[in-house]
């Protein structure tokens, strides 16, 4: 699974690729969108390949939580991909 982490803002162009209708439709069973605001939460982080986006316009808060989120996937070993790495 590919876990793109974006802002509620700045979800829209994935969501419409990942849509019924958009060019990735076939792709949105392997794809999942993950907002910042919700990773916070997350009891458990699934496995798989984590992307991290729109870090040039995130606050120092989110940040903060992206780097502490790639913290905790890094320490989940070769079961887990990071990209575009906060850190």
């Amino acid at each position: 699974m590919i876990h793109f982490v974006v802002t509620e803002k700045g979800s829209w162009s994935i969501r419409g690729y990942l849509a019924d209708d958009g060019d990735g439709s076939a792709l949105s069973d392997r794809m999942r969108v993950v907002l910042y605001k919700s990773v916070a939460h997350m009891q458990r982080l699934p496995f798989g390949t984590w992307v991290f986006t729109e870090l040039d316009q995130l606050d120092a808060p989110r940040r903060e939580l992206a780097t502490l989120v790639a913290g905790r996937l890094e320490a989940q070993g070769s079961r887990v991909r990071i990209l575009n790495d906060p850190r």
